[in-house]
């Protein structure tokens, strides 16, 4: 089922959300930062401690769906630019480390890991890339999705 049903559709979201987040349910369609970051498995405290005010977060992480690097990993992968590949995950783990996206952070830091031997002229094991790869692209994807819905 393509993503933007979850937008498109109330009924879907809360039924999926059930799944990962029990009793969460959109109300109107938006949700607050803590419901967004829950939603997400996210770390709202430790951003707020970086951050310290509710408008900055709303404002640097509204930047974060036009950031190219997991385009960049995406491109990297498929040209199978490894070095590249590497630096995209680990720019991604940065990122999303700070930003408080727990899993995207957590699995974007196992692929870097992965990777690693491909910046130091090594072999990767191109299986283990591929899943956490996908692993990448589901939490990158309910980071995008959360993030969409977050109260203006």
């Amino acid at each position: 089922m393509p993503h933007h049903w979850f937008f498109v559709n109330k009924t879907f979201y809360n039924a999926w959300s059930e799944r990962i987040a029990p009793g969460r349910k959109i109300q109107g369609g938006a949700m607050s930062l803590e419901s967004c970051f829950a939603a997400m498995g996210g770390d709202l405290e430790s951003v707020r401690g970086r951050l310290r005010a509710d408008d900055r977060i709303r404002r640097i992480v509204g930047m974060f769906p036009h950031d190219e690097t997991f385009a960049n990993l995406e491109r990297a992968w498929e040209t199978q630019s490894m070095p590249e590949a590497f630096r995209a995950a680990h720019t991604l783990k940065g990122v999303s480390r700070d930003l408080g996206f727990t899993p995207l952070f957590e699995v974007s830091n196992a692929l870097a890991d992965v990777l690693r031997p491909a910046n130091e002229g090594g072999e990767v094991d191109a299986a283990a890339v591929e899943q956490l790869l996908d692993d990448v692209r589901r939490a990158y994807q309910l980071t995008l999705d959360a993030i969409e819905i977050i109260d203006e």
